[in-house]
């Protein structure tokens, strides 16, 4: 074929819009941190650093259903998940999906343990594809992204191909007019393509051929490849679809017959209902789930998501109930975190461990404990569920005497630092809660021992300065940090009227110091009643601004044609502060968030959201100012003399009537 063979016939017909609805939707997360001071005598300070990562929205088809929840198994993974498949069907609820149900699982990363006040959310930049609202993300074919070497100007990728700037085959660009080709990925470093479009061409579009995942580069070249061999149907037209729209909205906008089962287009053309599905008019129906990773059993119990009466964990996301080594298996509950403490050894061991050896019993959903069956929330009062703590937590709690030996599980004997940590009493691999001076980064306490940073007779070295200090020192001047979950709603960011200690929003409004009023008020003086509006109160330091700013953030529910923000919501009735369930008004009962996105109480993108901020890492390090005093010292000659009260009177320098006495110098 000739070099000079025209593209843009065939670039006409590539179903442009079939292979951008197939792509992935990125998410991206953002994760803000910030330091807290511990100490009330101590100083805070506040420090802001935002990291990117990326997330994909995965749809794909399924037509299993999991005793009424849909679950999509990939097709390598059938064998793998059979266990889980089994267990699913014996424990879980909701509605029977359509057969032909498309599920997209919008999937939260791995929970990364961060070394300062990290909070991990999951944010949409753009719109889901969801059924009701058709794909409203745009063609990225048609982003002006790609500099042309001959004009300077910039071009979509349409154009670049139609041109030849971009070859497909190869997956190169013209990076000068002398015709010299380069890769995209140093065309991305030579700011000749911009990344988000580089990205975008080298990912998967969600287009599988022979078990391998297309990227969007490659389905384009595909689809062009087709058209110039003639194995597309020389008579079909492929008309790029600009507009899809759901079968229900498309018969509420007079497009379908429902008699004849015809879709109209634009130009008048009546195409079957199979057809107008084939070529993108119509949207399956789609089904938007959020999934998000197990969680530490105790975190479970802090966020109320265990009935204290069966003992079973609750899916936050689909409101399906599991047994706890069903929750285990579901991914709902971490199993693999040592924080179950056996009573008859003082060593803490993982929950699936608990299970096999009868300390957790799973159908009564209790502790076993000798003769007593305790609640899991009774079990965690009396400290026998506990995660593995950091070093600053053991100096919080008072765990660690002036020898550095530290209290075991049960409090029966004193630990060397090593004993404790194969005991399970210290964190090892999870928490970064140690600080390296060197790099001014905080690391693992695995780490820290590698690097010789905390020493295994319990102290600290300053590998800067060669220093040692104390763990309780060490602590004190912000050397070691605790990363503890929680929710936004019971961080501290509110200072009560007695101008003491900020303490949470649920604390705060407990006590009557949290008002509707302007959009969310702060109580500042009990003897006047005077209120102050949050905006007011970020410039005073009486609130918080991380906090404020977290919770005024748009949470995806709509009210009068308005996006509320997570404090309107919570005023309105829509978010439980205290457990973070949303509420479905018409009901007033929880409404879990799966459900919620399905009747369109919700967008998945402020799911996501909400999901992320009822679970977020505080970390906590003391701060310390060094106040510095300077006094002024003369360097004149001061002679000092001393009379007696006698000796004045007689030289007349006390005058009783006007009760003065007189400077003999001065």
């Amino acid at each position: 074929m000739s070099d000079d063979y025209d593209f843009r016939h065939e670039l006409e017909n590539v179903p442009w819009r079939l292979v951008e609805q197939m792509q992935p939707q990125p998410f991206r997360t953002f994760r803000t941190e910030f330091h807290m001071s511990s100490a009330s005598e101590h100083t805070s300070t506040y420090t802001t650093t935002t990291h990117y990562s990326k997330q994909y929205i995965q749809t794909t088809k399924t037509t299993r259903s999991e005793n009424g929840t849909t679950i999509k198994i990939p097709d390598d993974q059938q064998t793998q998940t059979k266990w889980h498949r089994d267990e699913a069907d014996n424990i879980t609820n909701g509605r029977p999906p359509d057969k032909h149900t498309t599920l997209t699982q919008i999937i939260q990363e791995p929970q990364t343990w961060g070394s300062t006040m990290q909070f991990t959310e999951i944010k949409s930049l753009k719109r889901v594809h969801k059924v009701h609202e058709g794909i409203g993300t745009e063609n990225i074919t048609d982003v002006a992204g790609i500099i042309n070497p001959y004009t300077g100007e910039r071009m979509t990728i349409r154009d670049a191909i139609a041109e030849r700037i971009l070859d497909v085959r190869t997956g190169k660009i013209i990076a000068s007019p002398d015709g010299i080709q380069i890769t995209i990925d140093e065309a991305q470093k030579l700011g000749l393509i911009e990344s988000k479009i580089a990205e975008r061409l080298q990912s998967p579009c969600g287009i599988r051929e022979d078990g391998h995942d297309l990227t969007l580069l490659e389905a384009i070249q595909r689809e062009i490849y087709e058209a110039e061999h003639g194995f597309m149907d020389p008579s079909e037209k492929r008309i790029k679809v600009t507009h899809s729209t759901t079968i229900n909205q498309a018969i509420d906008d007079g497009r379908v017959d429902v008699t004849s089962g015809t879709y109209t287009l634009e130009n008048g053309e009546k195409i079957d209902i199979r057809e107008a599905y084939k070529r993108g008019y119509l949207l399956q129906h789609t089904e938007v789930k959020l999934q998000t990773g197990a969680v530490p059993l105790a975190d479970a119990i802090n966020q109320s998501l265990i009935d204290d009466r069966t003992g079973w964990i609750v899916d936050r996301n689909s409101g399906n109930k599991y047994q706890i080594d069903a929750a285990v298996k579901c991914n709902v509950v971490d199993g693999d975190i040592r924080e179950i403490v056996d009573p008859k050894t003082d060593n803490k061991i993982t929950v699936i461990q608990a299970i096999d050896t009868g300390i957790i019993n799973p159908k009564l959903g209790k502790y076993i404990l000798a003769h007593e069956k305790l609640s899991f929330l009774e079990a965690k009062r009396r400290q026998l569920i506990v995660k593995p703590k950091t070093l600053k937590e053991i100096v919080d709690d008072n765990l660690i005497d002036e020898n550095g030996k530290i209290s075991s599980p049960l409090h029966q004997t004193t630990l060397t630092l090593l004993e404790a940590v194969n005991r399970g009493v210290l964190d090892v691999d999870l928490v970064k809660s140690v600080l390296d001076l060197r790099t001014s980064e905080y690391i693992t306490l695995s780490e820290a021992l590698k690097e010789g940073i905390i020493l295994s007779d319990s102290r600290f070295r300053n590998l800067v300065t060669g220093e040692i200090l104390s763990i309780p020192e060490a602590v004190s001047r912000g050397y070691i940090i605790s990363v503890v979950r929680k929710s936004i709603f019971d961080v501290d960011g509110f200072q009560p009227p007695d101008k003491s200690d900020h303490i949470s929003f649920n604390a705060a409004n407990a006590k009557g110091y949290i008002s509707k009023k302007n959009n969310g008020s702060l109580l500042v003086s009990k003897k006047s009643g005077k209120l102050i509006p949050f905006t007011e109160g970020v410039q005073s330091g009486e609130v918080k601004p991380e906090v404020f700013e977290m919770l005024s953030r748009p949470i995806g529910i709509v009210e009068n044609q308005k996006e509320l923000n997570v404090l309107e919501a919570v005023f309105h009735g829509y978010i439980d502060p205290k457990t973070g369930n949303l509420i479905d008004l018409s009901t007033n009962k929880i409404i879990y968030l799966n459900e919620a996105i399905a009747q369109h109480l919700i967008t998945p993108e402020g799911a996501a959201m909400l999901n992320s901020l009822l679970n977020l890492n505080v970390s906590t390090k003391v701060t310390r100012t060094l106040v510095q005093r300077y006094v002024t010292v003369t360097n004149k000659d001061i002679k000092q003399e001393i009379i007696t009260y006698t000796e004045a009177l007689r030289l007349g320098l006390i005058n009783n009537e006007q009760q003065t006495y007189t400077d003999p110098v001065t």
